[in-house]
């Protein structure tokens, strides 16, 4: 069985210079009796939004920053945007393996990013009331567990190439509905759309529920009275991928499912990974942008 290397694991850790658009500072907090760190982008106003980036498995919060559109517009739309970092390259999101191979089990990582949160209101006089997260890869499945767990801290969440824990309805209870917009490749050989265990990485095969699956469980924690609608996305390149959006209505919360037919473990219009790479990852689709198509959820909330 071919194993993914540990440097293609989640999303590539690329190396290319960031956009100037949002001035980013590194800044530090202890928690656990740890040193720990953060990017930081401040709106320069009061009363801001906050959006939390969280990077995938083996990567750091600089990794992520140059992967997204989401730096361009916390200066363009005017929110905060926030990038901790793992220790180690890893989350603890809840679950006991990991593709990495990684062991960040001990690791307080809620604790940490909920201690990074009001640091940030803090200074920066952010709107407490609207704080997002976001996230991929490991950093989806994170954000999937701040959500269940944190409910009331978190205006709503939005996964990317994420899985969603088995059994969710057994240790998944949010205090209220939240808005959640998930977005997954039906070609990611790690996270896979169908639930199916990967078997490519350093770690034991992690299991997790299918994409509609993770929707549905939330579409149920929203409190969904209406139909879900399936509509694809106006496709604006000649590429091998589409979108297809679902959306729950009659929903307490907003709840959406963007499913990249084709796509791999790449983050929406993010860097292209060279061939050897993308042979593991798969395809990364230009019809969206998962930083503007987030924004834009999180935006109407």
């Amino acid at each position: 069985m071919t194993r993914l290397p540990v440097a293609c694991l989640a999303l590539v850790a690329v190396s290319f210079v960031a956009s100037p658009a949002a001035a980013q500072q590194k800044r530090e907090i202890e928690h656990d009796g740890v040193a720990r760190s953060y990017l930081v982008a401040p709106a320069g106003k009061r009363n801001a939004p906050i959006v939390i980036l969280l990077h995938g498995g083996t990567q750091n919060a600089r990794n992520v920053w140059n992967q997204t559109t989401l730096p361009r517009l916390a200066r363009s739309e005017g929110f905060t945007l926030v990038a901790p970092d793992a220790l180690d390259g890893a989350w603890n999101d809840g679950r006991t393996t990991y593709i990495s191979g990684k062991d960040p089990t001990r690791n307080d990582d809620t604790g940490f990013i909920l201690k990074v949160v009001e640091a940030v209101i803090a200074s920066e006089g952010g709107n407490a009331a609207r704080v997002f997260v976001t996230g991929a890869s490991n950093g989806g499945y994170m954000s999937y567990r701040l959500a269940c767990e944190h409910a009331g801290r978190f205006a709503g969440a939005a996964p990317v190439i994420a899985g969603l824990r088995p059994s969710p309805a057994s240790w998944c209870r949010p205090a209220r509905p939240i808005p959640m917009l998930a977005i997954n490749g039906t070609e990611d050989r790690l996270m896979t759309y169908d639930g199916s265990l990967s078997t490519l990485a350093r770690g034991e095969a992690v299991p997790h529920v299918s994409a509609p699956a993770a929707a549905a469980f939330w579409a149920s924690n929203n409190r969904c009275s209406g139909s879900r609608q399936e509509t694809p996305a106006a496709k604006g390149l000649e590429e091998a991928t589409s979108v297809v959006i679902t959306q729950y209505t009659g929903c307490a919360a907003a709840t959406l499912l963007y499913t990249i037919v084709g796509g791999g473990h790449t983050w929406p219009n993010g860097p292209q990974p060279g061939p050897v790479i993308a042979r593991f990852l798969g395809p990364t689709t230009r019809q969206i942008d998962a930083g503007q198509t987030i924004w834009s959820f999180f935006k109407r909330l």
